[in-house]
């Protein structure tokens, strides 16, 4: 899948809440200067099938234990336009941190059933809740949203990239999707292992266009080969 953030400043006086239980905080994002994330886009176009999992990533700060502890997230009304059972799968009453962790990853279970996101996105809003185990850490960092769509953008990775795959359009992008079955990584960084891998890709991408000519992007103007 393919996700897009955005950020918050973090104030030096951002208010905490102390207490002799750990705390807890949403973090969507532990690349450096990205720790600070409170939206992140998803896009449905960018996966493959109808249902898909994203991960809600929570830390712990304060004393590691050894027994499980539990988390408790709700879905924000106020902060919410996505349909639960449309749009999303419910949350689960709680979430099991595993012991010895400083973090877990919640499965937020997401449904491309709704023709509308071919047009236009929903938001789903998560708070973090006090729990028997932990308090809530952070408050700017207590909540965060999620923005659904079934519309392509243009990944990160992509820029990486240009020399194989040209300028970026979202027809080049769906056909990727269709002819290899997978999708460009969120993260620049995981092309670089296999970087004859992604020029192959260029390459066999604009085979097809070459072979299949003319085929026209979604403004009406013809995917040229570059390769």
């Amino acid at each position: 899948m393919f996700v897009v953030g955005t950020l918050y400043s973090c104030q030096e006086n951002d208010r905490m809440i102390y207490s002799s239980k750990a705390s807890v905080y949403f973090q969507l994002s532990e690349e450096p200067g990205k720790e600070d994330l409170d939206s992140i886009n998803y896009a449905f176009s960018s996966s493959i099938g109808s249902v898909d999992t994203f991960n809600l990533n929570v830390k712990v700060i304060g004393e590691v234990v050894d027994y499980d502890r539990h988390l408790n997230v709700e879905v924000v009304p106020e902060l919410t336009t996505a349909t639960e059972g449309k749009h999303y799968i419910a949350l689960e009453k709680s979430y099991v941190v595993p012991a010895s962790s400083y973090k877990v990853s919640i499965p937020i279970i997401l449904l491309n059933q709704d023709t509308l996101l071919k047009d236009t996105s929903f938001r789903i809003g998560f708070r973090i809740l006090d729990s028997n185990d932990f308090v809530v850490g952070a408050i700017e960092k207590s909540e965060v949203k999620l923005l659904l769509t079934d519309i392509l953008v243009k990944p990160a990775s992509w820029n990486y990239l240009e020399m194989s795959f040209g300028d970026y359009n979202r027809t080049k992008h769906k056909y990727f999707i269709e002819l290899f079955d997978t999708n460009f990584p969120e993260d620049p960084r995981d092309i670089f292992a296999e970087f004859g891998l992604w020029q192959t890709y260029g390459q066999l991408l604009s085979n097809y266009f070459k072979e299949n000519y003319p085929v026209y992007d979604e403004n009406g103007e013809i995917v040229e080969p570059w390769k």
